[in-house]
């Protein structure tokens, strides 16, 4: 994983995965599992901004889009979930580009812990666990 590419490097081989086109990156992970995902940040009006989450297939290079209409603050993975900090929201997403669950918090989000099928969420002063 580069700044500006996802390659995808074997023995014999050394093939592009994923390329940036002059887009404003601000996450990137390799650490699903047969997925990358890379989140872009695109302007959707004059003081406003969408996270477009791209999920890339390493086996077949098929890309899945998933849209939220807020900037990520932080981006999370484990196995096949992707969870992404809004601030005081949490979107988890599978590596189909569907929505799992939507989280909404009533104070600034700190962490995040994920494993298969549960979540701590991590605040300044107390865990949360929800299940996914």
């Amino acid at each position: 994983m580069y700044t500006d590419e996802i390659r995808i490097i074997e023995e014999n081989q050394d093939k592009n995965l994923y390329q940036n086109q002059n887009e404003k990156v601000i996450f990137q992970t390799v650490e699903l599992t047969n997925y990358a995902a890379t989140v872009i940040e695109k302007s959707s009006g004059l003081f406003t901004a969408d996270s477009v989450v791209n999920i890339i297939n390493t086996d077949n290079k098929n890309v899945k889009e998933y849209t939220v209409n807020l900037v990520t603050k932080e981006l999370y993975t484990y196995g096949n979930i992707i969870a992404l900090n809004l601030g005081t929201e949490i979107e988890f997403i599978d590596t189909n580009g569907l929505l799992k669950k939507r989280y909404i918090a009533k104070q600034e989000i700190t962490n995040i812990v994920l494993s298969d099928s549960i979540a701590g969420v991590i605040y300044r002063d107390k865990i949360e666990i929800v299940n996914l």
